[in-house]
Parts: C-alpha cells; structure tokens; sequence
C-alpha cells in the first residue's frame, strides 16, 4: 500500500507521514497553491 499526496504526488511509506505533510501547510507546497 502507497501513500501518495493527492497535491504534488510524494510517496509515502507511512500513512502517518503522509497525513502530517497534507496537514502542515510547509510540507506540501501544493496545497498552499491550492488554497491561495
């Protein structure tokens, strides 16, 4: 099972991990594109 971030498509090997980097701002450059 891959985690991958629906915004700019990283992998992640923990689900975990995956959900601090959609859930910090910093982490996922595109997400702030898509809220700006």
């Amino acid at each position: 099972m891959t985690n991958i971030c629906n915004y700019c498509n990283k992998e992640f090997s923990l689900p975990r991990n995956l959900i601090k980097h959609q859930k910090t701002d910093m982490y996922c450059l595109n997400i702030q594109k898509e809220l700006m």
